[in-house]
């Protein structure tokens, strides 16, 4: 019997966004659509984003909407992760 394996909701945009960062020429602006999910994945993210765009990336969005106020949990990553990142740019909103 063969098993299917079902993608749902950040699982599957999850792998799409890792795709789309390997598999991208020159990647310039990696914004994560305020959606805390991905967000959360940041540590998985960032790894890639130094391998495979650490030259072209400019803009990075990492900011989230907390589906529950009650529970509201930072992201902790050390400056060190963006170190390799040569083209990227603080903007201030």
């Amino acid at each position: 019997m063969e098993e299917v394996k079902r993608n749902t909701g950040a699982g599957s945009a999850q792998e799409s966004l890792q795709s789309i960062i390997g598999n991208s020429r020159n990647l310039r602006t990696l914004v994560l659509g305020c959606i805390q999910d991905l967000t959360d994945q940041a540590d998985i993210f960032l790894p890639l984003l130094a391998h495979h765009q650490f030259n072209s990336i400019s803009t990075l969005g990492l900011a989230s909407v907390k589906y529950d106020p009650n529970s509201y949990a930072l992201l902790d990553i050390p400056p060190d992760n963006f170190a390799s990142f040569t083209t990227l740019q603080v903007q201030l909103w």
